[in-house]
Formats: C-alpha cells, structure tokens, sequence
C-alpha cells in the first residue's frame, strides 16, 4: 500500500485519480476511509461493473475473478 496526496487547491467537482490495484484471484477487497479525517467526498467509480460508491458514506468491497 502506497498514500498519496493532492493538494486543496488541485480539487474540484471533476478531479479524477486513477487507483490501480494489484490483487489475487478470490480474495476480498475492501477500498474505505474509514479512520481518515477526508473531508471532502470521495467517490469511486468501478469501471468494469459501472458502479459508483460514495466513499465517504459506504466502503467497497469486490472479488476479483481473475488475478490483477
């Protein structure tokens, strides 16, 4: 796991940031903010299910199928 950043001044309504993630077949993810002081919304968007979670209100979680 890696955290990065980006600064307030760099946020708006439309910013998006790529988050790639490498994981095994079958194993459970789970992407939350739980324990962050984020303020701002974060949603993130599932492009291969073509869902959107609101990060700030619900946590992730997927199985991948395959290895990624």
């Amino acid at each position: 796991m890696a955290i990065q950043s980006i600064g307030n001044d760099d946020l708006n309504i439309t910013t998006n940031i790529p988050l790639g993630i490498n994981a095994n077949l079958g194993q459970q993810l789970v992407i939350s903010l739980e324990g962050s002081n984020v303020t701002q919304d974060v949603y993130l968007e599932d492009i291969v299910d073509n869902t959107i979670t609101h990060l700030n209100s619900e946590d992730f979680s997927f199985i991948p199928d395959s290895n990624m």
